[in-house]
């Protein structure tokens, strides 16, 4: 009989590690990783841009960065850095804050990297760029990247244009109103 209980335990114990190796082993590829990080972003984020920065390694585990853009707010769009290091952090990410609130330019350094930078500074070192989106009902905004500086384009309901040059500084130059 003790045989028989022994040989029995020893079979319900083959079985669950067989079981738990299953269920750990069902994350095989970079891909399903990347399938469900992604995955995890849309819901976290709902509604934003998302952009793959890069997948590498770092001891063992795959790094995987994204920026993670929302334009909800006309003139406060907010852009963070997400990373996700598996499986050592497992999925839970590292989530780095590039613009939020319309804050840009912390503790009076001032480089401007990104186009959500650009568009903050655009109307927060501008006056006359702050009056015209101020005074508008409907405002929209395009940006584009030149050699040292963004160019902000602000749109009102009338296709009234203002251009300002921001550059990588944080300097803000009016070119027309």
């Amino acid at each position: 009989m003790n045989k028989r209980l022994i040989g029995l335990l020893l079979l319900i114990i083959a079985i669950g590690v067989l079981l738990i190796s299953t269920v750990t082993n069902d994350i095989t590829t970079k891909e399903d990783e990347k399938k469900i990080i992604l995955e995890d972003l849309k819901s976290k984020y709902p509604g934003s841009e998302i952009y793959e920065i890069g997948v590498s390694s770092q001891d063992g585990n795959g790094v995987y960065s994204f920026f993670v853009i929302n334009t909800k707010s006309k003139i406060c769009p907010e852009r963070l850095k997400v990373e996700y290091i598996y499986p050592k952090n497992h999925f839970v990410p590292e989530v780095t804050v590039i613009t939020k609130n319309c804050e840009i330019c912390v503790k009076e350094i001032c480089n401007i990297a990104y186009p959500e930078e650009a568009v903050i500074a655009s109307h927060k070192f501008n006056q006359d760029v702050k009056s015209f989106i101020e005074k508008a009902e409907q405002i929209n905004y395009y940006v584009s990247k030149k050699d040292n500086y963004f160019q902000v384009d602000w749109t009102n309901e009338k296709n009234q244009v203002i251009t300002v040059f921001v550059y990588f500084n944080g300097t803000v130059e009016l070119i027309n109103r």
